[in-house]
């Protein structure tokens, strides 16, 4: 009996049902993992474009804010704000055109988030702003907007990706478990 049913298995094998059901299989699971990093992706995109929009919207507020009550005042209601507010999840600083540092939150946690590049692109009025992905000194990674603010002024916005990248991990696990099982069926 166990030898009839390893020839039918051999004979399975060389057929050209068996080596067709194998294709499919192996072609549903690869453009199921394609399928599935592409649907990441656009995850990742959304979650950054959000970010940016907020820190964005954030910088309008507070160019609002010192064209109504001036620098010196703004800049105090700025900081008060940023009080309540962790250093190590938020920034906020406003430079002039020669990315001097007029204004800042404390940026002993952020390092030396560069300025002089952006600036100089924020010059020549082709963008609105400039969003960058920075590495901090203690691993998270952020997302830094520099916007112009009014004629001679920029405001610089940062805010760690902690949450964000907690969450596209959980996402991650989840999709690598996927595609194991897509593998295995």
């Amino acid at each position: 009996v166990s030898d009839m049913l390893l020839k039918k298995i051999a004979e399975l094998k060389s057929s050209l049902l068996f080596r067709l059901w194998v294709l499919y299989a192996a072609t549903f699971t690869v453009l199921a993992c394609i399928g599935f990093v592409l649907f990441y992706y656009r995850i990742y995109s959304s979650a950054i474009e959000r970010i940016d929009d907020e820190l964005f919207d954030d910088t309008r507020k507070f160019a609002e804010l010192i064209v109504k009550n001036g620098l010196p005042d703004a800049s105090s209601d700025i900081l008060a704000y940023a009080k309540n507010e962790d250093p190590k999840k938020e920034f906020i600083r406003i430079l002039n055109t020669n990315a001097e540092i007029l204004t800042s939150t404390d940026m002993s946690v952020w390092g030396n988030v560069g300025s002089r590049r952006i600036v100089a692109k924020l010059k020549n009025g082709t963008d609105e702003f400039v969003a960058q992905t920075i590495k901090l000194s203690y691993g998270d990674r952020a997302r830094v907007v520099t916007a112009g603010i009014g004629q001679s002024l920029l405001m610089q916005i940062g805010e760690t990706l902690e949450e964000t990248d907690e969450y596209l991990d959980i996402f991650r696990n989840l999709l690598a478990i996927l595609i194991t099982a897509f593998a295995i069926v």
